[in-house]
């Protein structure tokens, strides 16, 4: 069944002041990418495939400016000379009125075929004998994904027309429409999404032949729209049960069973790092680099360079030697190298010492390569200076583009936006471990529980459950220590292989959890605090020297008699008192070894009860204090940084970085914390210290 040509799409609408606005010019005639509009209703299996089509082929009309709206505005890339004037326009935050990534009827483009897709499916339509709806799974898509797209109208507008019903003349075109605000779309999509949370994906028909190449990753999940909503809603108000919320939805589709029976989603253990046998050898030539680029939904692309939906971020973010050699036009930018370049790097050597990699350590070429710091950058860019004959080609590759597909989900960002939406609910000690270790129900016991003790917050924990079959981390068991005067639970061993969950941080910057420098535990501003306690904790005894072990079991004088006739002295001559002197001094030797074993056993009981009193005291100071608004806000500072830092190491180039800083600024109430990091690559970004130049003009 083919779509009907000469439908209704929604155009371009003009914004109003007021609270209404009406959509003028909204027939666009001739176009293939739409549902029918005939008059007849979606009721067979067989149109399942094809109207969600028509939804998908026009999202690719919005993929491309999704990622550079959220990236080239931001503080990570920067545009060369080559750039277009519209792509300068963007990194200028100066866009026009006719600027190609200006045009808001390509999403109301999509939204009007969601509308038209929703007024005319049959929900009913199914086999009653097995109890089947045929468009359960993709009527929750289609909410799913109308969702999306005013929501990224919501962040690149601020304010638009909600429009609800399809346009199908030109008098609907002409209606008003209420104006609805960021905050506004989300409360209303984060209701209609409700009766839809979790529903499987569509599974297609096999006669279906237009959409058999269809994949789940194409698709929206209900939960991870429902997230962005709740952590957007959240930010708008300060509101810490939309942030849990979020951070609930985020974990939901983790762990999801209708991404495959048994088969949550891990931040898996692809990592970009130093060998031990480099870190031991102290020669850093080039890391191991396993950072693999996944993605849970992505936009299809057309593979044609020359068809209009072409991923054009393919050749913006990477050089083109198709036909005539065409260098990259966005570029990483110095910031980007800063951050990644002031990383500390901690790793393990071939010895199980704990090295601190230094940037004198590390070879020409690699640096060269940009694997100084955090080793990320270097892994996912490539660039060289190539001279062919009279002409230089600049050769740069942003490895994340090198792909048909423009990524919208990917793993390692829902982890991020459930640790940002868990740290705004008021647990950075639950964000932390996202980081650091990564989640399994052994590291929310030991990093998460003993911070938060109220039923309250033990049931909000409780929530998430990472099983330690599924979710296994480097650590294997934990026992208290103190490091800087506070108390907190780490590894005393580790795994170093058979791990498959990682701490975010550890993708590119060594063992996270063992650099006491990343992230390190903040101390009350309390005179309460027990440091007295903490400070009569004396430091561990050096494990003992195995040398002055014993190294034979006492010998009789039997056996002392063989061994003096084996070496040729005759047994007359044995010495008795020789064998008397060399028994003394093994006795002695003993007597010592036990004398030591005695000490070390003594200082560690010692160490064990001041730890134990620093625990106790330690435990009636938090259950008075930690909860204080103050600490917590301290720490939720000191994590946020931390989480924003991370998404911009790991999520760069993929068009978040605009919208990271704009919820900062909202949660924060501080719109410098969106005009400040852009102000080091571009001085005029002060002007987004007024809310108003956050969004673009809407052009039609």
């Amino acid at each position: 069944m083919k779509a009907t040509k000469n439908l209704i799409l929604l155009a371009a609408c003009a914004l109003a002041m007021g609270s209404l606005s009406s959509c003028d010019d909204m027939l666009d005639m001739g176009n293939d990418h739409v549902i029918y509009t005939d008059g007849r209703t979606l009721d067979k299996m067989s149109d399942q495939g094809t109207s969600l089509l028509g939804i998908l082929q026009q999202l690719q009309g919005i993929a491309v400016r999704t990622n550079l709206l959220g990236e080239v505005r931001a503080d990570l890339v920067s545009v060369g000379d080559n750039a277009t004037s519209d792509l300068k326009e963007l990194s200028n935050l100066d866009v026009q009125d006719g600027n190609a990534y200006n045009s808001i009827k390509d999403y109301y483009g999509v939204i009007n075929n969601c509308n038209l897709y929703l007024s005319m499916v049959d929900s009913t339509a199914g086999n009653a004998n097995r109890n089947e709806k045929y468009f359960k799974e993709e009527i929750a898509q289609v909410h799913s994904i109308r969702a999306w797209v005013y929501l990224q109208l919501g962040l690149v507008y601020g304010r638009v027309p909600l429009v609800t019903v399809p346009i199908v003349s030109k008098t609907a075109s002409f209606a008003e429409y209420p104006m609805y605000d960021l905050q506004a779309l989300c409360d209303y999509f984060i209701q209609d999404l409700k009766p839809y949370y979790g529903i499987e994906m569509p599974t297609f028909h096999s006669a279906v032949a237009q959409v058999s190449n269809l994949s789940r990753t194409a698709m929206f999940p209900t939960q991870l729209v429902m997230g962005d909503l709740n952590l957007y809603k959240a930010c708008l108000t300060q509101d810490k049960a939309a942030a849990k919320e979020a951070a609930k939805n985020y974990y939901d589709y983790i762990v999801w069973s209708g991404r495959g029976a048994n088969n949550p989603l891990i931040a898996r253990n692809y990592r970009s790092m130093w060998t031990p046998a480099s870190l031991y050898s102290g020669r850093l030539l080039s890391p191991d680099a396993m950072v693999v680029h996944t993605f849970v939904t992505a936009v299809p692309m057309d593979s044609a360079s020359n068809s209009a939906n072409y991923n054009q971020l393919r050749t913006l973010y990477c050089y083109s030697d198709v036909s005539a050699f065409k260098p990259a036009s966005i570029v990483p930018s110095a910031q980007l190298r800063e951050l990644s370049g002031r990383q500390q790097y901690v790793g393990y050597d071939s010895e199980n010492r704990l090295v601190e990699v230094s940037p004198d350590n590390i070879s020409e070429i690699a640096k060269r390569n940009n694997y100084v710091g955090d080793l990320r950058l270097g892994t996912y860019y490539s660039h060289q200076v190539r001279n062919e004959g009279i002409e230089e080609h600049d050769m740069q590759i942003i490895y994340k583009h090198y792909i048909d597909n423009i990524v919208i989900y990917q793993p390692y960002q829902i982890y991020l936006r459930m640790a940002e939406a868990l740290n705004y609910a008021g647990y950075p000690r639950f964000a932390r471990t996202v980081l650091t270790t990564g989640l399994s129900d052994l590291e929310i016991e030991y990093q998460v529980k003993p911070f938060y003790q109220s039923e309250e917050d033990l049931a909000f924990i409780n929530y998430f459950k990472f099983n330690n079959t599924q979710f296994t981390t480097v650590s294997e068991r934990y026992s208290p220590v103190v490091i800087n005067n506070a108390i907190s639970y780490y590894a005393r061993t580790r795994r170093t292989t058979g791990y498959n969950t990682i701490g975010i941080h550890m993708r590119g910057s060594g063992d996270a959890y063992a650099n006491e420098n990343y992230l390190p535990l903040a101390l009350p501003d309390s005179t309460d605090y027990p440091f007295e306690a903490a400070n009569a904790i004396p430091e561990q005894p050096a494990p003992l020297d195995s040398k002055y072990r014993p190294s034979a079991a006492a010998i009789s004088y039997d056996r002392w008699r063989l061994v003096m006739e084996a070496a040729g002295t005759a047994a007359s001559a044995i010495n008795e008192k020789a064998y008397e002197r060399y028994l003394k001094n093994y006795n002695d030797s003993v007597a010592r070894w036990e004398g030591m074993q005695q000490e070390y056993a003594e200082k560690m009981q010692a160490r064990s009860v001041a730890i134990a009193a620093f625990e106790n005291a330690w435990h009636e100071w938090h259950s008075q204090a930690y909860a204080s608004p103050t600490l917590i806000a301290k720490e939720q500072a000191s994590v946020d940084q931390a989480i924003l830092d991370e998404q911009a190491l790991e999520l760069a180039y993929e068009g978040n970085r605009f919208y990271d800083l704009m919820r900062r600024a909202l949660w924060w109430n501080d719109n410098s914390r969106l005009s400040t990091p852009i102000s080091k690559r571009l001085p005029a970004a002060s002007k987004l210290n007024d809310r108003t130049n956050w969004y673009l003009r809407i052009s039609k």
